[in-house]
């Protein structure tokens, strides 16, 4: 053991000398003498699936082995920590010992503590993967016991009893197969199976009755998950039995496999895995039509959620990644107030009813300060464990960072954990291991994207200004939407003037499907219309990329990449049509490729000037980003020398009003 105060760490390292003791004595539990296999067994538990296992039965089945290898490692801490290797060594007889009884009591106890608490949280993970979170064990564990006294393996192996005989239960009220058990009696009525088991007559012999004890593989899951949760119970009694062994355990801290599980002795310190599937209750849900101004911004939000429910969890891809029209990653950046929030809201309220509508499950990703921790390393486990959830191909998912320029520094300025977020952020969003599915779009939004560092900024690749309400009729629909129904009731009297209609010039997407404004899609300028970039080669848009790194040396690959992403997006002008979501047989219970083959005969053909054009927007946003930056430093400069000159005029004439007194 480690010293005191210390962190004990029980991660692969340390379990893997168990590895190979715990599978043989799992894939060999003997039943009259004849080995069983849990594996093979737990192969009979899906009816779809008869001889292989399924995700989850192979997730269930690492998570038992791993739990009882963290089981086998803590105990033998434990056994040299508390004296019980040289009482046993020393013992006339172990078995009628009563000091030895004591210490494996306690070890067993605490030691299957730390397992089924990891043993329990692995299986919700995997339920929470499968789109099962919060699904509870309904079945009655008060059969549970822990045979406490007993040496380590025969405890082993009566623990895991229950998993055995409640696959055989499964195996007398599933349907009929070939194969024959072999059963051993006492285990007969672990699960109150009434009826000895004919491990002669075999169990396919004769038609079976009544309901299988398990609906699924997912339910067995979900019995492991309780009988475990269960066992935590059991072996959390023993804190207080034996004070003078509890100390030994307090005194330490327990991080288990990569912090699934840390432990302050008896208190479960784990950090809780985020992400948690959103519903209405944790926002203000918030419709586009309720949104003033932004309109460019808004027809993107609403075409970006749409998108994103076409994902083919099966596929595991979207097929808008085909052709390109779905973003990674978005910085939207605009002073405050402008509508950075409502915009998040309304994307989510679209998504949370997309997800309803096509069966998907979905999860929304936050990222602020709140991921700050005093304590270094923290900061990064607790980002690390927000990221996590993109890796999760069952569902779709929206990332929000909010307030980038507050969360993460300049590389060149950054320190200890503000360099660790700009890191672990970057490596997500465009690193090495960055897989893209077409599952997740990643919102960052800012105030002043130039606080940013500039390879944190390029890695967004789709840009979106916010400009919020800018004109007349603008302002005037606000005034509608928040004193409407003072309006209404005759509190507040005003005409609307002449020759305006509330809500005329706003952009609403219609009951067809199609939208109010004009397409807000375009980027054209009036400087790129002329016929000279009409016809242009690809090496004469290649020579204008040349030209904008030398204005801006900034320009790189990345750049570039971003560029031809917006190019795509311009070709996929379009909505997606609502019949795709009112009638599933249209789009989604297609297969993949014919999938794909609907998306594609959306898009739209471009002219040539459109790359000329996206290639000066991206590089007028990082002049205007850099513009912004110098002119709010001179701003700045200017203020702050205003100030010291008027501070200095007040001294002086204080100074010469004291004179004259």
């Amino acid at each position: 053991m480690i010293e005191a105060n210390n962190p004990v760490v029980i991660g692969e390292k340390e379990i893997s000398k168990w590895k190979k003791g715990i599978e043989t004595l799992l894939t060999r539990y003997s039943y009259r003498n004849t080995p069983c296999s849990l594996p093979n067994l737990m192969m009979e538990v899906d009816p779809k699936e008869e001889f292989i296992l399924t995700p989850i039965e192979a997730d269930t089945y690492m998570a038992v082995r791993d739990g009882m290898q963290v089981f086998r490692t803590l105990y033998d801490m434990l056994s040299e920590k508390t004296g019980m290797q040289t009482k046993i060594a020393y013992a006339k007889d172990q078995d009628a010992d009563p000091e030895v009884a004591k210490l494996r009591d306690f070890n067993n106890s605490y030691a299957m503590y730390a397992a089924s608490l990891y043993i329990s949280k692995r299986a919700g993970d995997v339920l929470r993967k499968h789109g099962l979170e919060g699904v509870k064990e309904t079945r009655d564990m008060s059969f549970a016991r822990l045979s406490t006294n007993k040496k380590v393996e025969p405890f082993i192996m009566d623990s895991l009893a229950p998993i055995y005989a409640a696959i055989f239960k499964h195996k007398e009220t599933a349907p009929v197969r070939s194969e024959t058990i072999d059963v051993v009696p006492k285990l007969d009525n672990i699960l109150g199976i009434k009826k000895p088991l004919d491990a002669q007559s075999g169990m396919g012999a004769t038609e079976k009755k009544g309901e299988p004890f398990f609906a699924n593989s997912a339910d067995f899951l979900i019995y492991v998950q309780g009988l475990f949760q269960k066992y935590a119970e059991i072996a959390k009694t023993v804190k207080g039995k034996y004070s003078e062994l509890d100390t030994e355990v307090e005194k330490y801290q327990f991080k288990i496999m990569d912090d699934a599980v840390v432990l302050f002795g008896y208190d479960d310190k784990s950090l809780s895995k985020v992400g948690v599937k959103t519903d209405k209750k944790s926002f203000q849900p918030m419709r586009p039509d309720e949104l003033v101004g932004n309109k460019n911004a808004k027809r993107k939000i609403v075409r970006i959620a749409e998108r994103l429910a076409l994902y083919d969890p099966v596929q595991q891809m979207n097929p808008m990644l085909e052709l390109g029209g779905l973003p990674w990653t978005v910085l939207s950046d605009g002073i405050p107030g402008t509508g950075k929030s409502s915009l998040y809201r309304v994307l989510m309220t679209l998504v949370d009813e997309l997800s309803q509508k096509v069966g998907i499950p979905y999860q929304i990703i936050t990222v602020d300060q709140s991921i700050k921790d005093e304590f270094y390393g923290k900061t990064a486990k607790i980002l690390n464990e927000r990221l996590a959830v993109a890796n999760d191909p069952s569902l779709i998912a929206i990332g929000i960072f909010d307030d980038l320029d507050l969360l993460v520094s300049n590389r060149d300025s950054a320190q200890g954990a503000d360099n660790d977020i700009t890191n672990i952020l970057m490596q997500y969003l465009d690193g090495v291991f960055t897989v893209r599915r077409g599952n997740i779009v990643n919102f960052a939004a800012s105030n002043k994207p130039t606080g940013l560092d500039d390879a944190l900024r390029n890695r967004m690749n789709e840009r979106l200004l916010i400009d919020g309400p800018v004109s007349a009729e603008d302002f005037a629909d606000m005034l509608h939407l928040k004193l409407g129904k003072m309006m209404k009731l005759g509190l507040l009297k005003m005409e609307n003037g002449g020759g305006y209609t509330p809500f005329a010039t706003q952009d609403v997407k219609k009951e067809d499907g199609s939208w109010t404004a004009e397409n807000v899609a375009s980027y054209v300028t009036d400087k790129f219309s002329s016929a000279k970039y009409k016809n242009v080669s690809v090496l004469e848009f290649g020579k204008f990329m040349e030209e904008l790194k030398k204005q801006n040396p900034k320009i790189s690959g990345r750049s570039g990449t971003a560029i031809f992403e917006a190019i795509k997006q311009r070709a996929a002008d379009f909505d997606i049509p609502k019949i795709w979501f009112d009638d599933r047989k249209v789009y989604f219970e297609k297969p993949y490729l014919e999938k794909v083959k609907l998306v594609q005969s959306l898009y739209k053909p471009i002219d040539r000037q459109v790359l000329i054009e996206e290639a000066q927007r991206y590089a007028d946003s990082e002049a205007r980003y850099t513009n912004n930056d110098k002119e709010k430093a001179i701003q700045d400069m200017i203020e702050n020398h205003d100030r010291a000159t008027e501070a200095k005029t007040r001294l002086e004439q204080r100074e010469g009003s004291g004179k004259k007194d």
